[in-house]
């Protein structure tokens, strides 16, 4: 299915017609447009076509006898995402801030970002968060929709209790609630990052100390006064 076409000026390119000396264009074969306008679907192949033809109406075929030539460029599929999660903290109030960028292909269409904070994989925060620019990012993987506005900074205030694995979910959604439509990446279990000389009590009273690796040294039941 066509999703839109354009009768686009070409313009000098003398390297083509160094590398292509035989082709009657190739002196004339550069060209640059921006369909600004054009929402395409997560999910679903597409490709761009280079059509010279001998009409300048339309998309440059009459659908009878017009005289046309097409070039297909490689099919790209909207289906990719990345992330990083540049850094992060807990304070003594047990506040996270994080920082870092993730872009989604399936962002398309929902505007609303958020961060989300899972301990075993339930909820205990979430923040919704204003994408800034990375350019760093957008050079790395130009193809992935929005890239080039991926960062952001958070900051989540946690439960008092915070024990088990933890990761983010960052979230791109249709609703300024974060749910409805929405589109995910899941990151790895971060645990002894957050749990670095920190002493973490559970609902049943027992204590675990962590040290500067984030290696449990050792665990006892007793009571705090």
């Amino acid at each position: 299915m066509q999703v839109a076409s354009v009768l686009v000026p070409t313009n000098p390119s003398l390297d083509v017609a160094k590398a292509y000396p035989d082709t009657c264009s190739a002196g004339n074969a550069r060209f640059n447009y921006d369909f600004a306008r054009i929402r395409l679907t997560p999910g679903h192949d597409h490709s761009l076509v280079s059509r010279y033809s001998v009409i300048d109406q339309g998309n440059g075929d009459d659908g009878v006898a017009a005289n046309h030539t097409d070039f297909w460029f490689p099919i790209k599929t909207l289906n990719q995402q990345a992330f990083s999660i540049d850094s992060y903290q807990i304070d003594a109030q047990n506040k996270l801030t994080v920082s870092g960028w993730f872009a989604n292909d399936n962002a398309i269409g929902k505007k609303y970002a958020y961060v989300i904070v899972l301990q075993d994989g339930q909820e205990i925060g979430r923040q919704r968060v204003t994408m800034t620019p990375r350019e760093d990012v957008a050079s790395v993987y130009p193809i992935i929709y929005n890239s080039e506005m991926s960062g952001f900074n958070a900051a989540i205030q946690l439960p008092t209790t915070v024990n088990g694995n933890l990761n983010f979910v960052l979230r791109f959604s249709n609703q300024a609630d974060g749910e409805g439509n929405y589109a995910d990446i899941y990151t790895q279990p971060i645990q002894n990052g957050f749990l670095r000389n920190r002493v973490i009590f559970t609902k049943d009273n027992r204590a675990f100390y962590y040290n500067d690796r984030g290696q449990a040294v050792k665990n006892f039941v007793g009571a705090v006064t």
